[in-house]
């Protein structure tokens, strides 16, 4: 009862701690870095050639990996040098252009690594002289993009994996299989054989992850493909100018902690003590600091609110690996654990007066007092002699250690599932601001697959847990299904983090507003992305009748990311008097994000009704 307690308090704080930090609606984040303006600006006429080409961004820019190269009408480079990027202005790219440049059709071609580390491209074409050609022109490149989509997937698919297992098998011994009489008995066989295996597996799949990451991503930020993954300049300019390399850093360092750790478990496991908790607990918090650190590759760290966003990216994650580590060591480790233990010889259950501290502490603090405390090593129980009854490892049947494993992990999934959950609807109002964008693009249609998985998931947790709670039959296949759809998340887990955000493409978007007289008005934008929009506006009276009154309506455009100047236009009275009574317009909005949309209303009395609203804008 005391345990139950225990694992409830830490789950609502865990619960209370996500809502209170999570529960603000976040600013939308957008996809990957884009052009918000450029001199030239796109499809500009100039009567005179430019000495420069200069682009701003979005957010900023790596610092490694990009190109801006002008073409001629004659498709030759007409850059003067290479391209310059200002760390002071991390927004901004720009080139240099050859003197005396002929008139004509012209096109800047550039490619960058976003902030959240995925490279994209784009051209720009502008003209000199009225009378040119208005022709693109076009440039053969012999450079191809051989890079394959399935590596990305499986790289980071090994990283989730091998966590999963490791830290499964990490929270079985830490928290899931019964401390007191479990421990003062030596370990199954075949449990120390399936808890190394798991281990091994783990660390191996999650080193591989790490590793072969650096290549991966020098490969997609090149450009190249894997034939420049492994160029030694390549990866040096990855590991020097982008974040992603920083970042790496930090997790082969974290790798090599963890390496140590599984080695002193996996001598643990070879011998008759049990893991140290000190040990265990080392190794969890070194599997969490990469976790933690891949939170900063990826799209929480283009937010607005990256803090909030890295925090909810991390405890997604973590609460995600640490509930399907533990179904699969339930389905995997709990079946050798049940088996009916044997009593520990004595020289294992008493420490040699010579022995060390730190050896005491690795090998468990229950075998590091059992000398002293026999009642602590048994659970509480002692023989007529003081010593450790012979029946200890006949109190505690495999079936009673079974069920009182599931009942655990029942306490521990509801708190994974409990952060789960808030992180998630967290991490969904950041990147699908709209239902239209989590039904019509990529991104939104694969965390709906995952959705459908997660749910499945837990029908399945819920009903080992009402099984958990009436002993009967052991949980049987049902748990590595669970496992196996587990597994399937992750995949889709590995394919969202490469994905552009739903918020780049919300959808047609319709602001609705009652006013104080209460009229009401609203603005539909379609198709509500950069470029040309189409604006209706209708407004009602207090009757919900179409007011005829109105003389001129006004709308005026403010960005909220960066100084754009302010876009104006209008909706002629004669419209709203109009069958039906809505008027058009059409417009240009020149970048995507957070809008202030300021309405003017003037009616034919000459009175005026004004309000602000928010229009968030996609990118493509």
């Amino acid at each position: 009862m005391k345990l139950k307690s225990r694992w409830c308090k830490w789950a609502a704080l865990m619960v209370l701690a996500c809502f209170v930090a999570l529960g603000m609606r976040p600013p939308a984040a957008l996809a990957h870095a884009y052009v918000v303006s450029s001199a030239p600006a796109a499809d500009e006429t100039l009567d005179q050639a430019p000495s420069s080409v200069r682009i701003e961004f979005n957010e900023p820019i790596e610092a490694g990996f990009y190109e801006l190269q002008v073409i001629g009408p004659s498709g030759v480079s007409e850059s003067a040098g290479e391209p310059v990027f200002d760390p002071e202005q991390p927004t901004r790219l720009s080139v240099a252009l050859k003197p005396d440049l002929p008139e004509g059709a012209y096109a800047a071609k550039w490619k960058v690594v976003s902030g959240d580390g995925h490279p994209v491209s784009g051209t720009i074409s502008f003209q000199i002289g009225q009378g040119a050609s208005s022709s693109v022109p076009q440039h053969d490149s012999t450079a191809q993009n051989s890079f394959p989509g399935w590596s990305l997937l499986a790289i980071r698919w090994l990283l989730y994996g091998g966590m999963t297992l490791y830290l499964g098998t990490l929270a079985f011994h830490l928290w899931l299989l019964p401390a007191g009489k479990q421990r003062s008995v030596a370990l199954p066989e075949r449990l120390k054989r399936r808890s190394r295996t798991a281990l091994l597996l783990g660390y191996a799949a999650a080193a591989a992850g790490v590793l072969l990451s650096l290549p991966q991503q020098t490969a997609s930020d090149s450009g190249g493909g894997w034939s420049k993954a492994f160029d030694p300049d390549s990866l040096q300019e990855t590991l020097t100018y982008t974040s992603f390399g920083e970042i790496w850093v930090y997790q082969t360092v974290l790798l090599i902690v963890l390496l140590a750790a599984t080695v002193l478990l996996l001598r643990a496991f070879s011998k008759k003590s049990y893991p140290g908790r000190l040990l265990l607990a080392l190794a969890f918090a070194g599997c969490l600091g990469l976790l933690l650190a891949k939170a900063f590759i990826g799209h929480a760290a283009t937010a607005s609110v990256k803090s909030a966003a890295v925090t909810a990216d991390f405890l997604h994650l973590a609460a995600g690996l640490i509930w399907l580590g533990g179904v699969g060591a339930v389905a995997f480790l709990l079946p050798a654990a049940a088996t009916r233990p044997k009593p520990l010889p004595a020289e294992a259950r008493a420490e040699p007066a010579h022995a060390s501290a730190p050896a005491a502490a690795l090998a468990g603090p229950a075998h590091a007092s059992a000398a002293a405390d026999p009642a602590a090593a048994t659970g509480g129980l002692v023989g007529p002699s003081g010593a450790p009854p012979a029946a200890t490892a006949a109190d505690s049947p495999p079936q009673t250690l079974y069920w009182r494993t599931i009942r655990r992990f029942s306490m521990l999934a509801a708190g994974c599932v409990a952060v789960l959950i808030a992180t998630g609807v967290y991490g969904s109002l950041l990147h699908v601001p709209t239902w239209y964008a989590l039904f019509h693009t990529d991104y939104g249609k694969v965390l709906l697959v995952k959705i459908l998985l997660t749910v499945v998931c837990l029908a399945l947790g819920l009903s080992a847990f009402l099984r958990g709670r009436k002993p009967s039959r052991p949980l049987g296949a049902g748990v590595w299904t669970e496992f196996a759809l587990g597994m399937i998340v992750l995949v889709l887990a590995a394919l969202l983090a490469n994905l552009p955000t739903a918020a780049a493409n919300p959808g047609p978007s319709q602001l609705t507003n009652q006013l104080p007289d209460g009229s009401r008005v609203t603005i539909s934008i379609s198709p509500n992305l950069v470029g040309a929009n189409t604006f209706r506006a209708a407004i009602t009276g207090p009757d919900g009748q179409p007011r005829r009154d109105i003389e001129q309506v006004t709308l005026e455009l403010t960005s909220k990311e960066m100084d754009m100047g302010v876009v104006e236009f209008g909706f002629p009275g004669r419209q709203f008097g109009s069958d039906p009574p809505e008027a058009k317009a059409d417009g240009i909005i020149t970048m995507g994000g957070r809008w202030n949309v300021r309405v003017h209303i003037l009616l034919k009395s000459l009175d005026t009704l004004d309000y602000d609203t928010e229009l968030r804008v996609g990118s493509k």
